[in-house]
């Protein structure tokens, strides 16, 4: 048995060895891909570093700029806000105001409504007995006048007939 374990040994050992080899090629293909990517991934960060060595300044400009100016911003916001609340209280005093003079004028209009409602009544009261005063002692007036006109009519021995104005044709029609 000895001579079959020398062989299987030796067997073992060339198929060992046969595997070292196929790894040594496997780590030798690995590392060259490895180094044609590590080439490629440096020329890449060559490319970038290039586009942005350029903008590196303006960026740091821009940042700058930002740091200075931001106060300026808050303070210009912060007055703004304070503009907005006191335009709000402001529109709220108005508000306020103009409904308290719209209360005020409409008032003053009922007032001056009933002021002139009484004023017109007045006149028209007023009107009334101007005319019952002026037109009644007329008409009587006028009565007294026509009784002694009728009076002296009489008395002087007139007969009193239809006024002329009339025509014959105008007794059928009734108007």
């Amino acid at each position: 048995m000895s001579e079959l374990n020398t062989t299987l040994l030796m067997v073992f050992v060339g198929i060992a060895g046969l595997a070292i080899l196929l790894q040594s090629f496997v780590l030798l293909a690995l590392f060259m891909a490895v180094r044609k990517t590590g080439k490629a991934v440096e020329t890449a960060l060559d490319d970038v570093r290039d586009t942005l060595v350029p903008i590196a300044p303006l960026v740091r400009n821009a940042r700058n700029t930002l740091d200075r100016i931001s106060p300026q911003i808050e303070v210009g916001v912060n007055n703004l806000v304070a503009i907005t609340e006191d335009l709000r209280t402001q529109s709220a005093d108005v508000h306020n105001s103009a409904s308290e003079m719209i209360g005020r004028l409409r008032n003053q209009i009922n007032r001056v409504d009933s002021m002139l409602t009484g004023v017109l009544d007045t006149v028209d009261q007023t009107a009334g007995f101007v005319r019952n005063a002026v037109s009644l002692p007329a008409r009587q007036l006028g009565g007294i006048l026509a009784a002694l006109k009728a009076i002296t009519n009489v008395l002087r021995g007139h007969d009193q007939k239809e006024p002329a104005d009339h025509s014959p044709k105008d007794q059928d029609q009734f108007i």
